[in-house]
């Protein structure tokens, strides 16, 4: 998988401008109701589609994370509880809300140093910081010795926007990955193994219409629970129900919401260099 970077320790006098007629409006004036960024200007049923989309995928995402994680698991090619995932959106006519998801994966082989997920972020702050200041404009974090990603190939269609970026981790409320992992692996009481249909998983995600979400994948969810908890609707009909979740990034234990602020810096460094109008 591609290496990641190793972290580091008198004004001047003006003419005053001409007067305008009474009826002449300034720009700023004249721009100041126009959209600043790209959703702005989409109808909030396809954004709610969208963050729909997003987060059924990252449920998906989980469940692919358990499946390979538990394969791996005890043997050389063990994989850490945590990987990130690069969500980008392109224009599809025929696809619901008109958009079609993209997603492209980061797997950490296991180890104490991907077992913190806050340092995981960190670390691929710094590598982003490196590669773009190497690159420039041209990088991408899914092209090249210089990728952020090792999991399955992904091609993005021209025209392709970055949408955000998301973390999946199987560390629970169930307690934390490694040690659940060997109920799959030791018999329990009774002679039987463990599944992993019933272990949960969990996703968080910053997109560029400033939305957080945090999508639990429980084995037995109660009845009429998505497991989509979001700053903003994913069903336009039932706008209200979503409020509730406003605080979700301030909410949590430390590492919770140390984890929303790296993930929210990681997030706004790749929206800054790879989709500043924040189009979708």
């Amino acid at each position: 998988m591609p290496p990641l970077p190793e972290r580091a320790p008198a004004s001047e006098h003006h003419a005053a401008p001409a007067p305008t007629e009474p009826d002449e409006q300034q720009p700023d004036e004249q721009q100041a109701d126009e959209p600043r960024f790209g959703y702005e200007k989409v109808d909030a049923r396809v954004l709610a589609s969208l963050r729909w989309q997003v987060g059924s995928r990252l449920k998906i995402a989980n469940t692919k994370h358990l499946s390979a994680a538990s394969l791996r698991f005890g043997t050389r090619e063990a994989l850490g509880p945590h990987a990130v995932l690069f969500l980008f959106v392109a224009d599809a006519p025929h696809e619901p809300g008109g958009r079609r998801l993209y997603t492209a994966s980061r797997l950490f082989e296991a180890g104490r140093d991907v077992e913190h997920l806050p340092t995981v972020l960190d670390d691929l702050i710094i590598a982003a910081r490196a590669h773009i200041a190497a690159v420039g404009a041209q990088w991408q974090p899914l092209d090249g010795v210089r990728s952020l990603v090792n999991g399955e190939p992904v091609h993005l269609p021209v025209g392709a926007r970055y949408l955000g970026v998301a973390v999946s981790t199987l560390d629970t409320d169930q307690g934390r990955w490694s040690d659940i992992a060997r109920t799959l692996h030791e018999k329990l009481p009774g002679g039987i193994f463990g599944s992993s249909r019933q272990i949960s998983g969990r996703c968080y995600a910053r997109l560029v219409d400033h939305t957080a979400m945090q999508v639990d994948r429980d084995p037995y969810p109660a009845f009429g629970d998505n497991g989509i908890r979001c700053t903003q609707p994913v069903d336009i009909d039932h706008y209200d129900s979503y409020r509730r979740y406003a605080d979700l990034t301030s909410s949590g234990d430390h590492d919770q919401q140390q984890m929303w602020q790296r993930l929210t810096a990681l997030h706004d460094l790749l929206t800054a260099h790879l989709n500043p109008g924040r189009d979708v």
